[in-house]
């Protein structure tokens, strides 16, 4: 079950058990252990999730119709299966890219408002002070 996942995470990235091993200094047979079992140990799941940039509760869903319970109201399954899409099939150089432009669309959007927002927690931790 999630050893399968992690398998596929791998594969999906192009590493051979071995490649993956030596990037997280850990032996191979360590890999190849927690892909044969169906319930690995969380140490691994963290660390390739960690590895990988996948949020480890993402890792455990295996429908976004169930992000409903996790997040807010606001963000549907289709949007966040987006977002996963694009943190999950981008390399590292181009997700930090789309995120940049990202913010500075978002942030043209909320200009109008700006002098409103600015002492959320939110606009703090997206744009800084």
């Amino acid at each position: 079950m999630y050893g399968d996942k992690l398998r596929k995470l791998r594969e999906h990235y192009g590493y051979s058990q071995r490649e993956l091993a030596e990037k997280l200094d850990i032996p191979s047979t360590t890999i190849s252990s927690w892909e044969r079992t169906d319930y690995p140990s969380l140490e691994g799941i963290i660390k390739i999730s960690k590895f990988f940039n996948t949020n480890l509760w993402e890792f455990f869903l295996d429908d976004f119709g169930q992000i409903k319970h996790i997040l807010p109201n606001f963000i549907e399954p289709d949007d966040a299966a987006m977002l996963k899409l694009l943190n999950a099939k981008m390399d590292v150089v181009t997700r930090i890219e789309v995120k940049k432009i990202f913010l500075a669309v978002l942030k043209m959007a909320l200009a109008k408002d700006e002098e409103n927002l600015r002492h959320l927690p939110e606009y703090t931790a997206l744009f800084g002070e």
